[in-house]
């Protein structure tokens, strides 16, 4: 795994850099919970997306929350969601099972078949 970019400030560019023969994922993770102001930059879920497709990458975009889908009515415009995720172009989503469900903790995933395919475990 390679970071990419700094905590505030993270570019296409910085994406593309990291990009070597080794990569076989771009990762996208959302912060939940806090919002960081200022000086910041960000990469979309669909330019990274993009950028993966390209190369010949899967590209996971973890939400954090158990977002399915934005309700209408509620101010959750800025919230990612996996219906979301999904028309940007992700292959992967990981989101809050919990979350969604208000059940005991896990962990739930979407993915393409063909990306599920490529990544499942082999006896």
């Amino acid at each position: 795994m390679v970071e990419v970019g700094t905590t505030n400030k993270t570019k296409f560019s910085d994406y593309e850099k990291a990009i070597s023969a080794d990569t076989a994922m771009i990762v996208k993770a959302h912060r939940s919970n806090f919002d960081i102001v200022g000086f910041t930059e960000e990469v979309s879920v669909r330019d990274l997306a993009s950028l993966a497709h390209q190369r010949g990458l899967a590209f996971l975009y973890d939400i954090g929350s158990g977002l399915i889908r934005k309700p209408k009515n509620l101010h959750l415009e800025k919230e990612p969601d996996v219906e979301s995720a999904i028309a940007a172009g992700a292959d992967l989503v990981a989101f809050s099972g919990t979350n969604c469900s208000a059940a005991p903790r896990r962990g739930l995933s979407w993915a393409k078949k063909n990306i599920s395919q490529r990544y499942a475990r082999r006896p």
